[in-house]
């Protein structure tokens, strides 16, 4: 969850975030696209077999569970816009799922900014 404390608020900041699968180079990849985030790279960096793709724009995984279950950690929302597929794509399967706004709740600290 991205955080940002002012004074006795936490603000929390909504993510734009695009997800899909896609059959790239070969092999059936689930696709994730957001909005720059350096703290989100850093921790998608973490996942072992993640790519690039410059001509998506956006970070891409296999289609196994260790992949599945360390982007749920990063982004939980994902589990409720897309299901896990673990088989590779067949032909007209997949494709982008549309771009939801991923809120998050806004927590105060101090009742007294009302």
């Amino acid at each position: 969850m991205q955080e940002l404390r002012v004074s006795n608020c936490i603000l929390v900041l909504k993510i734009l975030m695009k997800a899909f699968y896609k059959i790239h180079r070969g092999e059936t990849r689930l696709f994730v696209q957001f909005e720059y985030d350096e703290a989100l790279i850093n921790r998608i960096r973490a996942i072992e077999g993640r790519r690039y793709s410059q001509s998506e724009q956006s970070w891409h995984f296999g289609i196994d569970r260790t992949s599945w279950y360390s982007l749920i950690e990063i982004f939980p929302e994902i589990k409720q816009r897309l299901r896990p597929r673990f088989q590779p794509l067949q032909k007209g399967d997949g494709g982008p799922v549309q771009v939801k706004q991923l809120d998050r709740k806004s927590t105060r600290l101090n009742s007294s900014h009302q």
